[in-house]
């Protein structure tokens, strides 16, 4: 490092903000340039350079440089410049990654869905096919079983409303049960 930059770096290490600018500005553009060509991206390119200008400044004054100031601003910008690119990678790569789960994960709920509906839709047409079966029965057992499934009556009460026998309430039920097993082949 020649005498000027050793100049113009102790400056900027002590605060010197017009300085600190000059080299900036002298540097800016190129160091731009390089960065482009590293991240194929003026906005990260602008980035890469101006994150490196701002760790000079925010850490002016324990700067010290033992080569070419400006080797050492080409090497940081390739530095921050590969950080960079290296960060854009992972976050492509999540978000590539995030995104097929996603995906994925949406597919296995579609397709879960669409068993629930044609789970529900089966049982929809068992169950009708079980009162379909039910009102071709005699009509003691028909009602018995009606009001036992439909209406929730316990075999006592079905046997008081209807004035029978708990036991022939019991009889009526397995015999509408084991018809309705004998049509559905269950």
């Amino acid at each position: 490092m020649n005498s000027e930059e050793e100049q113009r770096v102790r400056e900027i290490r002590n605060g010197n903000e017009e300085a600190f600018e000059e080299l900036f500005f002298e540097y800016y553009a190129s160091l731009c340039g390089y960065a482009l060509k590293i991240l194929k991206s003026r906005d990260l390119a602008r980035d890469a350079v101006q994150e490196v200008f701002l760790k000079i400044w925010r850490n002016r004054a324990s700067w010290n440089i033992y080569r070419s100031l400006k080797v050492y601003l080409y090497q940081a910008v390739r530095n921050k410049s590969l950080d960079l690119l290296e960060k854009k990678n992972r976050q492509q790569n999540l978000t590539k990654e995030l995104s097929e789960q996603a995906l994925n994960s949406l597919t296995k709920q579609k397709i879960e869905q669409q068993k629930k509906y044609e789970q529900s839709d089966d049982v929809l047409q068992l169950i009708e096919a079980i009162w379909d079966i039910a009102e071709e029965m005699p009509e003691r057992r028909k009602t018995v079983f009606i009001l036992h499934r439909r209406n929730g009556l316990s075999y006592k009460e079905i046997g008081d409303v209807m004035g029978i026998t708990r036991k022939t309430v019991e009889n009526h039920m397995a015999l509408a049960l084991q018809t309705i097993r004998e049509e559905i082949n269950y």
